[in-house]
């Protein structure tokens, strides 16, 4: 069983990634599986935080921004 719980934006070529990961026992889902298609970035980093996911993304900016809000 995974230990590391991943949360794929849909920015990072997700299913390809989660795909790969998955063949390596790494639980990983996109932010489609999960329901979270079309949502901004604040609701994607608090569904990983809640859910106890690591959130992989390409979007720095963004999320650099969010982070030093918190």
């Amino acid at each position: 069983m995974s230990r590391i719980w991943i949360h794929l934006d849909e920015d990072c070529h997700a299913h390809a990634l989660a795909k790969a990961l998955q063949q390596h026992g790494i639980d990983s889902k996109t932010t489609n599986e999960l329901g979270l298609g079309g949502v901004n970035d604040d609701r994607l980093l608090e569904a990983a935080h809640q859910a106890g996911r690591v959130l992989v993304t390409n979007n720095i900016c963004d999320f650099e921004l969010l982070f030093k809000r918190r």
